[in-house]
């Protein structure tokens, strides 16, 4: 393959799964075999170059555009450098939820899955944003950046400081929910691809959720995992990618198992609107992006 054409690259829980599932329908695009690498905002893998980020795309005949990404680009600042040097001809999806839903979710996730702690409550994660913002850890300042990542004034912008407004689709994810075959219609004619094939719509992917045991996401997703470490040494590469396409995302279905979602209470969506105050001002402003 040449290059990639197109990226999705957020918001995390904010229906890209959803998007993803229902773009793979279409024959005239094909998507990275695992749906996010971690490549453009990883300085471990990145520095693998893009024989090792090609590596993940499977050739699919007859197909017009090779799209990839990863959620949490939207919010990655060395990101928009690297995509830019890579193909400065890219186009990019990106869908926004109400922030303060968003980072809600974002933390329900987080501690299904065993990343933040029971002992930490969504408005102590607010009061440790700022030092996982800062800290090395690719999990603290992505996963855990529940706030930050619900930026999207700040994050749209610094992506414009590299490419022209017109290479980006901003989709909304209460419309991709209520309306799934309009949005898709946006997406298709943004696209310039066939605009009149069927996608089946019925299903909502990656909804609340938990693991039935922690300890496999423990070794699955951990990056500092000492079993991972082993066999990223061990391992030939393209037997690396054949667990990484396979073997984890059926692990991950296997330890997932679907609940209802943990209510949101109106004192803590008050607690952190004003966080989210100033940037969905400026959302409104400059991009006519308004949340109900």
């Amino acid at each position: 393959m040449d290059r990639v054409d197109l990226m999705l690259i957020g918001a995390q829980k904010s229906g890209t799964t959803s998007l993803y599932e229902y773009m793979l329908q279409h024959p005239k695009l094909v998507f990275s075999s695992v749906k996010e690498v971690t490549y453009f905002i990883d300085p471990e893998f990145y520095a693998l170059g893009d024989d090792y980020y090609h590596s993940f795309f499977p050739d699919k005949a007859g197909a017009t555009l090779v799209a990839g990404g990863h959620v949490h680009m939207l919010a990655s600042r060395d990101a928009p450098a690297r995509v830019l040097k890579y193909n400065p001809e890219m186009q990019f999806i990106v869908v926004v939820r109400e922030p303060v839903a968003r980072a809600w979710s974002a933390y329900n996730y987080a501690l299904q899955n065993g990343w933040e702690s029971n002992e930490v409550g969504i408005l102590d994660a607010l009061d440790l944003e700022e030092e996982r913002l800062n800290s090395g850890d690719h999990r603290q300042k992505f996963d855990l950046a529940y706030f930050n990542n619900g930026l999207y004034w700040k994050h749209l912008t610094h992506w414009l400081l590299y490419f022209p407004r017109e290479r980006f689709l901003i989709l909304k994810a209460a419309d991709l929910r209520n309306d799934p075959d309009a949005t898709l219609a946006k997406v298709w004619h943004f696209l310039g691809i066939d605009d009149s094939v069927h996608v089946d719509v019925s299903r909502e992917f990656n909804r609340a959720s938990r693991v039935r045991w922690r300890w496999i996401n423990e070794i699955t997703f951990r990056r500092t995992s000492r079993l991972k470490k082993v066999f990223r040494i061990l391992m030939p590469i393209k037997l690396r990618m054949w667990v990484r396409s396979r073997v984890i995302p059926f692990l991950s279905r296997m330890n997932t198992v679907e609940v209802q979602p943990t209510e949101l209470s109106y004192e803590i969506r008050v607690s952190i609107e004003p966080y989210f105050r100033d940037d969905l001002k400026k959302l409104d402003r400059d991009f006519s992006i308004r949340f109900g």
